[in-house]
This record gives C-alpha cells, sequence and structure tokens, in this order.
C-alpha cells in the first residue's frame, strides 16, 4: 500500500490543500492520501483559530466525495502536543511504503523538528515548492540545506529532484503542484472581515465555517 502522509493544522481546509493532494497522489501512484488534522501544532505560536474537534470536521467533509483523500483523526484522538515522528511510527508497517507531504518552508527547519534524524527511515519525504517561486531556484535551496544541515543523513547530490536518504532506502523528492497562493490566514482574515470565502474553500467548508461561527 503506498499512503501519502500529509498533516498539517487546517485552520481552516482550504482548495490548495485538497489540490495538491490529489496531484501528489497521481504524481507518485499513491493508493490514498491521508489528511492529518494535528492536536496542537508544536511549531505555530498561539492557539489554532478553531479547535481541533472542527478543524477535524472539516477535513472529514473536503474529503468524504473525493476518491484516494481520506482523513484520519489519529492525532486529534492522541491529544497533546501533535509530533510527526510519533505519527510516522505508528504508520509504519511491513506492506506499507509511506509518503510524507510537506512544503519547501517546513522541510528547511527539519532540523528543528522532534526525533528529526529519525524522520527519514521512517517515509520517503516529498516536498513541494512553493506557489510563488521558480522551481529551479527552489531546488537549488533545497539541495544547499540538505548539504548544509542533512549531509549526514542524505545523500547531497540530487537527481532530478530526488535524493537518496542514506541506508534506508528511501528517499526525499522535490515536487511541483499547481501553484495557488491561497492561506488559512487569509481565510481567517476574510472571515472576520465579513467577506466571501467563495472558491477558497469547499462550500461544504464554508458552510461549516458560517455555522460554527469560526474566525469572526
Amino acid at each position: 500500500m503506498r499512503t501519502g502522509i500529509y498533516g498539517g493544522t487546517f485552520d481552516p481546509i482550504h482548495i490548495a490543500h485538497l489540490r495538491m493532494a490529489v496531484e501528489v497522489r497521481e504524481l507518485f501512484a499513491l493508493d490514498k492520501v491521508l489528511l492529518i488534522p494535528c492536536h496542537y501544532p508544536p511549531h505555530k505560536a498561539g492557539q489554532p483559530g478553531a479547535s481541533a474537534k472542527d478543524r477535524l470536521a472539516m477535513v472529514e467533509l473536503a474529503v468524504e466525495n473525493t476518491p484516494g483523500l481520506e482523513s484520519s483523526d489519529m492525532e486529534v484522538r492522541q491529544g497533546g502536543t501533535s509530533y510527526t515522528v510519533t505519527t510516522l511510527e505508528a504508520l509504519k508497517g511491513p506492506e506499507q511504503e509511506n509518503f510524507f507531504i510537506l512544503g519547501l518552508d517546513a522541510f528547511l527547519e527539519i532540523h528543528t523538528w522532534k526525533n528529526y534524524e529519525n524522520l527519514f527511515s521512517l517515509a520517503h519525504f516529498v516536498v513541494l515548492s512553493r506557489p510563488w517561486n521558480q522551481a529551479r531556484a527552489e531546488l537549488f535551496h533545497m539541495e544547499q540545506f540538505v548539504r548544509n544541515r542533512l549531509s549526514h543523513l542524505v545523500d547531497p547530490v540530487s537527481c532530478d529532484g530526488k535524493f537518496a536518504v542514506k541506508h534506508t532506502g528511501n528517499h526525499l523528492f522535490f515536487a511541483q503542484t499547481t501553484a495557488m497562493d491561497i492561506s488559512a490566514t487569509r481565510i481567517r482574515e476574510t472571515v472576520a472581515m465579513g467577506k466571501s470565502i467563495d472558491f477558497l474553500v469547499p462550500a461544504t467548508i464554508e458552510n461549516y465555517i458560517r455555522k460554527a461561527g469560526l474566525y469572526i
């Protein structure tokens, strides 16, 4: 089973999250992509704008009619601070080939994550280009980071955006998906101003936000 693992605050989940998950699934021939809202994020200051319960409910609504995308409540159910290493350890199995999905900005801070040196043995990593930069420059930035920070774990020489993780058989992949400059921060601010978020989030998510009175 080839599974994409896409974690985050999802505060709220939006169109760019969903489109990226669909494209990564196709690019890497994944059987499914799990979208896993965290209970409490370790790398963001302050509390999320919506509760873990509400963020999970929105993820469930967002993926319910999209084949190949699934929600998971594992981090919300566990409670406390959510750590990637704990999630990847729980999802590892003999019949599993897991692909952890994250953006380049998050990857460039991977050395600050809990037990980061263990992460690369638990899954392949799919690192996504930011939507506003040129891919070639982004890949160069990733190569420099691997060389300067991760050379004890990863072969710093890439082959068309593919890096080998030493002694594991796993890889880091640099990938591009459709550029969509949409952020959860912008959506929360737009809701707070009483403006429309049509086409930034699925209609079911907009309805949920309105009915639950989130972000106002």
